[in-house]
C-alpha cells in the first residue's frame, strides 16, 4: 500500500488542479490495487454443498444480512465525507 502511495507522490507533477489530490490519490490506488488483485486471482476448486452447509452452521443468514447493512451505511458515510472534502 505504501508503494502505491509513493508511487502517487512520485507522478504529483502530472496533477493539474491541487483541489482535486484526494480524488487524483484515491483513482492511483484504487487502480493499482485492482491491478494487483487481477494478477493474484486463483481459481479453488471445492465441494459447493459442503461449503454452504459449513457456512450455515457457524453464520446465520440474517447475521450476514445485519453485517452488510452496516457495512453499507459506514462506507456511504466515508464516500460522503470524502466527497464534501473534495468539494
Amino acid at each position: 500500500m505504501f508503494r502505491i502511495v509513493y508511487q502517487g507522490f512520485l507522478k504529483i507533477k502530472s496533477l493539474r488542479n491541487p483541489a482535486y489530490f484526494t480524488t487524483w490519490m484515491t483513482r492511483i490506488i484504487l487502480s493499482k490495487s485492482a491491478r494487483f488483485v487481477s494478477k493474484k486471482k486463483r481459481v479453488v476448486d471445492y465441494d459447493e454443498d459442503r461449503e454452504r452447509e459449513s457456512h450455515k452452521e457457524h453464520l446465520p443468514e440474517n447475521t450476514v444480512k445485519s453485517y452488510l447493512a452496516r457495512a453499507r451505511g459506514r462506507l456511504k458515510e466515508i464516500l460522503k465525507e470524502d466527497y464534501n472534502e473534495d468539494l
